[in-house]
């Protein structure tokens, strides 16, 4: 009778250890908050102002806790959280049944698109969205500290990749950064650096990354165009990706604070965009 007391109490005292009590998702939530809405890359502080100005995915953003966040990425799943994750599932087969399958979800910030059949890529009705969205969440604290407060459901587009890439299959497609500041263009380059390109499902996959990384000046005119427009509602100094659909428009999918992102310095001196 001894033993079983004492192992009860053991296990009373690693579940206290383990489960966030009232106090830590308090602190969870507040930090939360602060960081959200100090981040102007989160996409709810950028998409409304450039939806109606540029063509962009048709897009859903629901409201996910942090709580629930950690519970996908190993905390204990309590009947609220449970209940919150069942609601996120059932709106996004609402917005699945409008848009049509392929679907592509990530959170606010980040859609581990290396993982791509994995995490941001839903093909089929028949996938697995509870997992696609688990994956995401523990990616995505496993490489930042910034807190997300949204999964974010897009209608997929569609487009001719040049090769397919990293451990999830990702396509490899014809998209450009652009980079504004003022209200104007102030560089831009292809997304897809070949340094950056892991595992890639074609030997001649440089040949055709050169092709699709070509940048031709009808092309920077209208995206110049397109980026400037943006600007003009968003002040400061931003990233701007594109993607160029098989529909032959170009879509802005993702905006960052020029700061936070990734700049292929060595492109921009090769083109004479800056010097040294």
């Amino acid at each position: 009778m001894g033993s079983t007391s004492k192992y009860q109490s053991s296990l009373a005292d690693l579940i206290r250890q383990t489960v966030p009590g009232e106090a830590e998702m308090a602190r969870r939530h507040k930090m939360a908050m602060e960081s959200a809405q100090e981040n102007k890359t989160c996409i709810t502080h950028w998409y409304p102002a450039i939806k109606n100005i540029v063509n962009t995915p048709d897009t859903m953003i629901v409201p996910v806790s942090t709580d629930l966040q950690f519970a996908l990425a190993g905390d204990p799943m309590t009947p609220e959280l449970k209940e919150e994750l069942d609601s996120i599932v059932c709106k996004f087969h609402v917005f699945a049944s409008k848009v049509g399958y392929p679907v592509f979800i990530k959170n606010s910030l980040f859609s581990s698109k290396h993982g791509w059949n994995k995490t941001c890529f839903i093909e089929n009705e028949d996938a697995n969205i509870v997992e696609h969205i688990a994956n995401i969440c523990s990616d995505w604290y496993c490489v930042s500290n910034d807190f997300s407060l949204y999964l974010v459901f897009r209608a997929f587009i569609k487009t001719e990749p040049a090769f397919h890439a990293f451990y999830g299959g990702m396509p490899v497609t014809k998209e450009r950064r652009y980079f504004i500041e003022g209200g104007k263009v102030i560089g831009h380059h292809p997304y897809w650096p070949p340094e950056s390109i892991e595992s890639p499902s074609v030997d001649n996959w440089e040949h055709l990354l050169d092709r699709i990384n070509f940048e031709s000046p009808s092309e920077i005119t209208v995206l110049t165009s397109l980026s400037e427009q943006i600007g003009e509602v968003l002040p400061g100094a931003w990233s701007v990706d594109w993607l160029f659909g098989d529909d032959g428009i170009w879509y802005c999918i993702d905006m960052a604070e020029k700061q936070k992102s990734y700049v292929w310095m060595d492109y921009l001196k090769k083109t004479g965009q800056i010097t040294e």
